[in-house]
């Protein structure tokens, strides 16, 4: 798994590094890896050959190129998938498609964030949110915001490996231990 997984890592920096030498939009690739991914593995007969080691090669490229008609993708994104089929390393798609995503978000300097709030927001909290965020990360932000009520009120914001809860649950926890503990 750690050899695929840097192999994976391996393949989608090349990927981006030809992409950006040739002034390709990396945002659309990356969603478009994505959408070929999700569409090979919802695909029981696509995922079965595809993705089986013991398929060969050739049957692969055979199955791929009959298919990749079907699929709405840009000419770069083929070569790109159609290169993984010929290596014999389609079954790491899945890696590429992540490694590609997180180098072309820190090479953007995007950090992936997430914030949970108790309830939907007008669209200019939610920018102002937004704004704070980026602002205090020094980077721009690419925010997903989630729904829980059970936070009851607050936030809770999740980047990297970091975890910031200003939810009032969690005060509320914090407030019911000190008083335990007193």
């Amino acid at each position: 798994m750690k050899n695929s997984n840097l192999m994976g890592r391996r393949y989608a920096s090349a990927f981006l590094s030809h992409s950006l030498d040739h002034g390709l939009e990396t945002v659309a690739i990356a969603r478009e890896l994505r959408e070929a991914m999700d569409l090979i593995y919802d695909s029981s007969e696509a995922r079965r050959i595809l993705l089986n080691k013991m398929v060969p090669t050739h049957v692969k490229e055979k199955l791929w190129n009959s298919i990749s008609g079907a699929f709405k993708l840009s000419e770069q994104v083929l070569k790109m998938i159609s290169f993984l089929v010929s290596a014999g390393r389609v079954d790491m798609l899945r890696s590429v498609t992540n490694h590609f995503d997180a180098l072309r978000l820190q090479h953007d300097n995007i950090v992936p964030v997430h914030i949970t709030i108790p309830c939907e927001l007008a669209n200019s909290e939610l920018n102002d949110i937004q704004s704070s965020v980026a602002d205090a990360l020094a980077a721009k932000a690419q925010v997903k915001f989630l729904y829980d009520p059970t936070i009851l009120g607050g936030m809770i914001v999740q980047w990297k490996f970091f975890v910031a809860d200003f939810s009032v649950r969690n005060r509320l926890e914090e407030m019911k231990k000190f008083v335990l503990q007193s």
